[in-house]
């Protein structure tokens, strides 16, 4: 059975036990089709950045299954609690949202109580997850003032209140992106790892930018380290690439990234002034 999964969830009541979470009664059809589902957990401090959790609406959730239930076996989705991790999406009343899967099973019925046979997987794009990185780190930042806020008047020093963010933010990041979705994903469709690599580390004596917003400043950096364009372009082409633009316009990673893979390749072949160095 799936420990995590993306489903839409219609909320029928919401209950708030505690400062840190609401409870909810709603009706999410991967669970049960038929009936409804209490005792969600929603934390609080995904109710943030204009978000609102209100009763008759239907949000797009991440959920995590929870502790089993007591006198229950484990084999049926509404034999666990669950909780949401992240929400995002509230669509219109009335509008009822696909679920992320084809031919879904009935969740209701003991026969067919199974969890889908291929996990729902939540993937991103660079872009998206450097998006959702910023709200976040807004996010976090938000939570962290609101927490040490008594009365309208600011109550904890500027240090304790950017570590708490800091907290918050770990916390948030680990709710709603794995480390790694693409090696997530090839693992929910049956890959085996066999073996993990160590990332290469760069030579210190690479003349690194602190960021590289364009091709211009990419080349820039690259003679500044003695690369020679040529050897780049015969590089960009063993990675389908014709010039640095495409890698940040396909999302695979920014300026930086790429200049940083190519510094990589350069170690390998023993070209550019850290290899010179050397000799």
């Amino acid at each position: 059975m799936e420990t995590r999964v993306q489903a839409p969830m219609s909320v029928i009541s919401i209950e708030e036990p505690n400062s840190r979470m609401f409870k909810v009664e709603a009706q999410v059809d991967f669970i049960s089709n038929q009936y409804a589902t209490r005792n969600i957990t929603v934390p609080k401090i995904l109710v943030v950045d204009g978000k609102t959790l209100e009763e008759g609406e239907n949000y797009l959730c991440i959920f995590e299954r929870g502790n089993l239930k007591q006198n229950k076996d484990g084999d049926r989705t509404w034999d666990y609690f669950w909780d949401v991790a992240a929400f995002d999406i509230k669509e219109s009343d009335g509008d009822p949202m696909d679920l992320p899967w084809d031919d879904s099973p009935s969740y209701a019925d003991k026969d067919l109580a199974k969890a889908p046979a291929v996990k729902p997987a939540f993937d991103a794009t660079a872009g998206q997850r450097m998006t959702q990185h910023g709200l976040n780190v807004r996010t976090a930042l938000m939570q962290a003032v609101g927490m040490h806020t008594v009365d309208g008047n600011h109550t904890a020093a500027n240090a304790d209140t950017f570590q708490l963010a800091d907290e918050i933010l770990a916390y948030l990041t680990s709710r709603i992106f794995t480390d790694s979705p693409l090696a997530t994903k090839a693992v929910n469709e049956g890959a085996v790892v066999k073996e993990v690599i160590d990332k290469p580390k760069l030579d210190t004596l690479w003349n690194i930018p602190e960021r590289i917003i364009n091709g211009t400043e990419f080349k820039n950096a690259a003679m500044q380290n003695g690369l020679d364009m040529g050897w780049i372009m015969d590089k960009f082409k063993s990675m389908n690439l014709a010039k640095s633009s495409d890698y940040v316009n396909e999302e695979r990673g920014s300026y930086l990234d790429l200049f940083k893979l190519i510094l990589i390749a350069a170690q390998n072949d023993g070209v550019g002034i850290a290899s010179a160095e050397e000799i």
